[in-house]
């Protein structure tokens, strides 16, 4: 099954799939929309933060040392780490939005991933060691990637299974 064309009905197929997922992998679970979506009237810091904060709980701080680190690990220089923690996401372009999600997928430490194919299309055509580049070499770790789209499948990525439960 494809992804639908219409935007509404695949974000609806996307959801399903997603919970799905939460059967196999509770809290597990991360979405990477093409829009990568975040809170707009929260600061990128808590829109990275604040979700693993309500599946753990705990003190905030050791969930900003964790995005601290990841941070780090993407190579942005600490200026621009700053600046972006601050602003609100109608601040960022997309590019900066979606690595902000792939961030955000990260610090959940998922076992599945499920990608819509124009974000999984976008994070291909990015260098190995950019910002983007680095935060998807690391998402691939987790047990499950399922890309959600009607492509072709390019080397080196394989279709598993395609069927539509009823």
């Amino acid at each position: 099954m494809s992804l639908p064309k219409d935007g509404n009905a695949a974000r609806e197929w996307v959801d399903r799939l997603a919970s799905a997922a939460q059967l196999k992998c509770p809290g597990r679970v991360a979405v990477l929309d093409a829009d990568a979506v975040m809170v707009s009237n929260l600061r990128v810091w808590e829109n990275l933060v604040l979700p693993l904060w309500y599946r753990e709980g705990g003190a905030l701080e050791g969930f900003e040392g964790r995005l601290s680190n990841l941070l780090v690990a993407t190579g942005l220089s600490e200026d621009r780490q700053t600046i972006l923690m601050g602003l609100q996401p109608a601040a960022l372009d997309r590019g900066e939005r979606r690595l902000m999600v792939l961030l955000r997928s990260l610090l959940l430490e998922p076992s599945c991933v499920i990608v819509e194919e124009e974000f999984w299309r976008d994070m291909l055509g990015r260098g190995e060691e950019t910002a983007h580049g680095r935060a998807w070499r690391a998402l691939l770790a987790a047990e499950c990637m399922i890309v959600a789209g009607g492509c072709e499948v390019p080397g080196g990525w394989g279709l598993v299974a395609e069927r539509e439960e009823e």
